[in-house]
Order: C-alpha cells, then sequence, then structure tokens
C-alpha cells in the first residue's frame, strides 16, 4: 500500500471517528435538554464494540436506572470521552449527575479504560460520582497505580465505587483502602427473562464452548481436552460473547436477546465467560463455569448459585465428568434472581431512588 492510499485511510478513519462523535453528541444532547437534572444520569464509557458482556451491562444499566430509578440513561461511549471532555463537562452542566460504566476495569488488567475512568474522576472534581458495579483488581507489581487511584479518589471526595462481587469488595476496602465502596451484583444479574427477547425452544440439540481468548484467559489445554473428550458424542459448536462488529445502543437489546437464545438451544454451556455464565443462567441452560484469570467469575457466580444448574468448578478438587453428567440431566430449568436484585437497593439509593417524577 503506498503513502497516497494510506493517507486516505487515514482521513476516512477521521471523518467515521467524527462522524461517530456527532452522532453520539447529538443524541446526548436530545437526551439531556428539557429534562429535569434529577431524571437523568450521565453514564461515561459505555461500549459501541462488539464484547456482549458489556453490551449486557450497559443494556442492564439503561432498564434498572428506567425501572427502578425513574432516570434516563445519557450515554457517553468510551472512545469519545478523553478528547472530548471539554464538551461532556459543558453538557453535564452544574447539576447533571454522573456515573461510570460497569464492567472489570478498575484496576491494571484493562489501562486504557482505567485511564479513562481516572480522566472522569479527575475532570468532575467535587461532583458525585457513581462507579457502576466493577471488578476490582491490581496486579501485585502496580502499587504505584493503586496508590495513584487511592489519592485520586481521596482528594475527589466523592466517588462512590460499587464492587460487584465480595473479592474486589474486600480487596478495595482493605488491600487497597479505597474510599466509600458499596457492594452491588454485576448490572446484568439484573436482568430478568421478561427484560429480553427469549424464544421458545423443544428440542436442546448441541453442546457450547464458549472461552476466552485473551488476556484474561487461563492455559488449562489438558482440563479442556478431557472435557471435549467426555462430550464427544455430543454436537460440539464454538462460540464466544465478542463479536467482530460494533453494537450500537439501538442494537444493543436484539444483539444480547439473540446471544441468549443461541445459549438457549443448547444442552450444556461450557465458559469461562463471566456472562457466558449469566447469559446461560437466563437462557435456563446447564453451565459448567471454569474460572479466569482472576477471581469476577467466582465472585459473581455466588449472585445466582441458587440456579443449580449453573455450576463454578474447581479444576484441582472437583469431578468434572460427574458434574457434566449431572448437568446433562437437567432439562427444564428456570432463571431465579429475585435475591440477587434485591441487593440492588444499594445502587438505588445511591441514584436516589425512585422519589422523581416518572419520565
Amino acid at each position: 500500500m503506498d503513502r497516497g492510499e494510506l493517507m486516505i485511510k487515514s482521513f476516512l478513519r477521521k471523518v467515521k471517528h467524527s462522524s461517530m462523535f456527532l452522532l453520539f453528541f447529538s443524541r446526548a444532547v436530545l437526551a439531556s435538554f428539557g429534562r429535569p437534572s434529577r431524571n437523568k444520569l450521565f453514564v461515561f464509557g459505555t461500549p459501541i464494540h462488539g464484547n456482549l458482556g458489556d453490551q449486557a451491562i450497559a443494556y442492564a444499566e439503561q432498564a434498572f436506572l428506567k425501572q427502578e430509578c425513574n432516570r434516563k440513561m445519557v450515554e457517553i461511549p468510551s472512545q469519545f470521552v478523553e478528547k472530548y471532555m471539554s464538551v461532556w463537562r459543558w453538557l453535564v452542566g452544574r447539576n447533571g449527575q454522573i456515573a461510570i460504566h460497569g464492567g472489570g476495569f478498575v484496576g491494571s488488567i484493562w489501562p486504557s479504560e482505567d485511564r479513562m475512568l481516572r480522566k472522569v474522576v479527575s475532570s468532575f472534581g467535587g461532583k458525585q460520582i457513581i462507579i457502576l458495579p466493577q471488578t476490582v483488581y491490581f496486579d501485585s507489581e502496580h502499587t504505584q497505580m493503586v496508590d495513584s487511584f487511592r489519592e485520586l479518589l481521596i482528594s475527589h471526595g466523592a466517588v462512590d465505587i460499587c464492587a460487584r462481587e465480595m473479592y474486589s469488595f474486600n480487596a478495595a476496602t482493605k488491600d487497597y483502602d479505597f474510599p466509600n465502596v458499596k457492594l452491588v451484583p454485576d448490572m446484568v444479574t439484573y436482568l430478568s427473562k421478561n427484560d429480553v427477547s427469549i424464544d421458545e425452544v423443544s428440542d436442546r440439540d448441541s453442546v457450547l464452548l464458549c472461552l476466552r481468548h485473551d488476556r484474561e484467559k487461563v492455559n488449562r489445554q489438558q482440563t479442556l481436552e478431557e472435557i471435549e473428550k467426555m462430550l464427544a458424542p455430543e454436537k460440539l459448536i464454538l462460540t464466544d460473547t465478542v463479536v467482530e462488529h460494533s453494537i450500537y445502543p439501538w442494537q444493543r437489546r436484539r444483539a444480547v436477546s439473540t446471544k441468549i437464545n443461541e445459549f438457549r438451544q443448547a444442552k450444556l454451556v461450557v465458559t469461562d465467560r463471566l456472562h457466558g455464565m449469566v447469559f446461560a443462567a437466563i437462557a435456563g441452560t446447564p453451565c459448567l463455569v471454569l474460572s479466569n484469570n482472576n477471581y469476577k467469575i467466582k465472585g459473581v457466580y455466588e449472585w445466582i448459585k441458587n440456579n443449580t444448574y449453573v455450576r463454578f468448578v474447581d479444576e484441582q478438587t472437583d469431578n468434572i465428568h460427574e458434574i457434566v453428567t449431572v448437568l446433562l440431566t437437567m432439562k427444564k430449568n428456570s432463571y431465579e434472581n429475585d435475591a440477587a436484585r434485591e441487593k440492588f437497593n444499594v445502587l438505588q439509593e445511591l441514584v436516589g431512588g425512585n422519589n422523581v417524577p416518572k419520565i
């Protein structure tokens, strides 16, 4: 490719980026003006990429804010946060309420997302900021990152961190000494079957393998070979909760529902993806859950383990063959998340409850 072609491609990328910014800025303006500050929440860092777990979090945030808090979620996608911060500061204004999208990026694993989060906190000094349910995880060699984040939180003085599992809560409060930490489940556990489009199925005829290929992957080739061997008589299908294309907010519900229905067609899901586990639970599909390289899956599992057709396994001590055999016999399952949903009252209180006019 010659220099001219590279310049054209670079120009087109910039045009696309600018066009997408204008689109989302226009949507944010339309969602904001004419609506009282107490009826909206600016959520920074929402996704337009193809990670369906992140997309499901954003969809659940929107559903929760509308159903439990009478709030309109005003989205500011992650790739437009830092570059256009002066614009967002103007839009939020003096009275706007701020939150940061939930997920797994408070810490050292996803540095660009962590940087974006810190930019939001440092740009809105003194204004209440709610960090929606997150995994908090720093590698042992990143003590300087821990110290600088603690200093940022203390100097700001009005940031509430929602840790989405007990491991993160204990790390944030005891190991890292972060202020204002609350325990709130992963947002996707809030969703019920009524929040997505669930198809009826008459025959579950396959086993889905939904496994990570990124920096959170654990090398467990021997375990996977053993699982594939015991499932050899079954129809094995590889899938993932990440797709190659962008997903925009108006496509989110359909994209998440499509993936959950794919899981619903299977008789068993084997996954090391957190939201692969939750999607299987919502779908009523038996699920064998393996760990990733931190504690987030095991921690979030605690919120939904009352659904006995979902089993988190310890590869060192559990009899996986026996567990798989039992899971394959579980045909009719229904997702129960009442206990998890009750724990969202903490977040409801942070946002402001439902004592505001209907939107």
